[in-house]
């Protein structure tokens, strides 16, 4: 049917549910208010072509312990074939609420473990429409006989996800998925690799070197996947914004941070392969860009001025923006400094410490941290530097004195023109 206005469609709309609200009248308040909502609603869905037809569940078919949360995700078909995220749509039940409860974003709580068979627990997801699916999840604490990893291809492809598969069969035979976020996990080989919590690996290796990947889950080890990497076959990239829109210049305030975020073409399917790009900068003293797969694309804009971000998959597949950053304040760089204008910092063997270096910009009332942006310099062995809290505002050094070592290192950091050093005094 085609409405030539607004005010004849809403009319029919009005109309179609005189019928099914008339009999209303003997319900609550409340429930005649929400009938009447479900019903303009299931109308409005019908009469645009909205109304689901078909249900898939995703995030189930895995085994969680009392206390662990799990997220499911509904995706629905409408009359017109198109298909669009529902979980926030439709109505969510347990099978089971006191053994697993789910609320009305699809997200599962454990509350104890089950008492049927292999801990099975059916949640079902129900549209407005009455058409509804289910999937089941086992909430039991039994332990794992086998973890199995398993690929679609040998070849581990440049810059692009490439999916692990991780199986687990527990001592009940309970067959199932496992939650990644548990699962520990072993790269080896000539290539770098890196393994993200949803088991995809990302590789910036094109080469044909080896890679070896296990991974453990409890006390179960996997079997061990052997992959060689090969030249990506992503067609092209761009830079996204949160709503997945094309962009091409960004504008940052000096200390600001953000992240990139680049999706590319993959089989005429958009993918995330920031984790797999290479960065680069024509003028690398305006920001600073974080190339660590688990945090590539943190920006921090360090310097006033102009330039390039580039990003890229191979020769020929590659994007760029413009990136411009600014102050309001006169925001030249005067010093840096570490922790409190620390100079001398007293250790014991095995103990640590958190350093922290910051940016003194001139007009500016507050001291911007750049330690992740600093690099640094140990003049001997006798302490270790690990960073935490990457492409965040709380980002630190560890610093920990080897065990049953004495004595002083120096440490020098530099950023930008800027250089500090700290010494540390070890006892044993």
């Amino acid at each position: 049917m085609f409405f030539k206005d607004k005010a004849m469609n809403k009319t029919l709309l009005a109309s179609s549910l005189l019928l099914s609200l008339g009999m209303l009248s003997g319900c609550s308040d409340n429930d005649n208010a929400n009938s009447i909502n479900t019903a303009f609603e299931k109308e409005r869905q019908r009469q645009s072509g909205e109304l689901i037809e078909s249900i898939s569940i995703t995030g189930g078919g895995i085994r969680i312990e009392p206390g662990d949360e799990l997220q499911l995700k509904a995706t629905g078909v409408d009359s017109k074939g198109d298909s669009r995220d529902i979980t926030k749509e439709v109505i969510w039940q347990s099978s089971h609420p006191d053994f697993a409860s789910i609320n009305d974003e699809g997200k599962i709580t454990a509350k104890a473990q089950s008492d049927t068979e292999q801990g099975l627990v059916t949640f079902t997801a129900t549209t407005i429409n009455d058409v509804s699916e289910s999937i089941e999840v086992s909430i039991k604490d039994i332990q794992v006989a086998s973890l199995t990893l398993s690929a679609n291809s040998a070849r581990a492809y440049a810059c692009q996800p490439n999916t692990i598969t991780t199986a687990v069969t527990y001592d009940d035979g309970y067959q199932g998925t496992v939650d990644n976020n548990k699962l520990t996990w072993e790269v080896a080989g000539s290539a770098t690799a890196y393994i993200n919590d949803f088991g995809v690996l990302y590789t910036t290796d094109s080469s044909g070197d080896d890679l070896q990947v296990r991974a453990s889950y409890a006390q179960a080890n996997s079997n061990q996947l052997s992959f060689t990497t090969a030249p990506t076959q992503i067609t092209s990239i761009r830079f996204v914004d949160s709503d997945e829109q094309s962009y091409e210049s960004l504008d940052l305030d000096l200390g600001e941070r953000e992240t990139l975020q680049v999706r590319g073409t993959l089989n005429e399917q958009s993918v995330d392969v920031t984790p797999g790009v290479n960065w680069a900068e024509n003028n690398n003293a305006i920001a600073y860009i974080e190339t660590n797969p688990r945090f590539s694309g943190a920006v921090l804009a360090t310097e006033k001025g102009d330039g390039l971000v580039y990003a890229s998959c191979s020769d020929s597949v590659q994007d760029s923006i413009s990136l411009s950053v600014t102050s309001a304040q006169e925001g030249e760089l005067s010093a840096i400094f570490i922790n409190d204008n620390s100079e001398t910092i007293s250790l014991n063997a095995g103990e640590s410490t958190e350093i922290r270096v910051y940016a003194d910009y001139t007009g500016f009332s507050d001291n911007i941290n750049v330690t992740d942006a600093s690099t640094w310099i140990i003049n001997n062995n006798l302490v270790t530097a690990t960073l935490n809290k990457r492409a965040s505002d709380e980002v630190y050094l560890n610093v920990t004195a080897k065990p049953d070592v004495s004595g002083d290192a120096l440490m020098t950091f530099g950023f930008l023109e800027q250089e500090q050093s700290v010494i540390f005094e070890i006892s044993n």
